[in-house]
Parts: structure tokens; C-alpha cells; sequence
């Protein structure tokens, strides 16, 4: 598997801003520069694993969080359940009760990859 440290970059950044920290707030915490921090966010540094480590135990996250896909959690599903509702209450009753159907089939197909 490659890291993709754009997407780590992108990470960093989310979860630091999550917690109102500046770069600079960061770069202090871990014991380097701001530049370093903007650099890592923007994928033009590639951080090693010491440096992910310290910064996940700064953010209160794993290396993880960073490098694979992130993982739904109880304020993911509650953004995602709200998004929906929005959306499909344009529709009749009948047409919404049609599109839950749909989306029960579809997950169906993908709890059975």
C-alpha cells in the first residue's frame, strides 16, 4: 500500500483545525516549525512515522485517522441521516417510500461485498 500524503496532509489539517489549533500551535506541540506543518498539510513534506505519531497523539487520533479511509462515527452517521432526510423531503410520501426502497436494495448489494 502507498500513503497517499495529500490525503494525510489533508487529514492533518482537519483534525487540527477540529480542535481551533493553529499551525503554529501544533508545530510548538510536537517540537517544530509552522513552515513544516503547512508544508506536511500541503503534501510538499512527507512526514515519518515519528512525526505522524506525535502529531495523532497532539490531535487525539491514530496514524490511522490519517492514512486509511475514515471511519464512521456516531456524528458521521447523524450529518448523513440529516443530509438525507433533507433531501428527500421534497418528494411525495409515496416517491420517499420508493427511494427507501432503492436505498434498501443497494444496501443489500454492498453488505453482501
Amino acid at each position: 500500500m502507498e500513503i497517499d500524503y495529500e490525503i494525510v496532509g489533508k487529514r492533518i489539517k482537519e483534525y487540527r483545525e477540529r480542535l481551533d489549533l493553529t499551525q503554529e500551535d501544533l508545530a510548538f506541540a510536537i517540537g517544530t516549525s509552522s513552515a513544516y506543518i503547512s508544508e506536511m498539510e500541503r503534501a510538499l513534506k512527507k512526514p515519518s512515522l515519528d512525526k505522524l505519531a506525535d502529531i495523532a497523539e497532539v490531535l487525539g487520533v491514530t496514524v490511522n485517522d490519517f492514512i486509511y479511509p475514515a471511519s464512521i462515527t456516531m456524528t458521521n452517521v447523524k450529518e448523513l441521516k440529516s443530509a438525507f432526510l433533507k433531501r428527500i423531503s421534497k418528494y411525495t410520501l409515496d416517491e420517499q417510500s420508493r427511494l427507501l426502497d432503492n436505498l434498501d436494495s443497494i444496501v443489500d448489494i454492498v453488505s453482501t461485498k
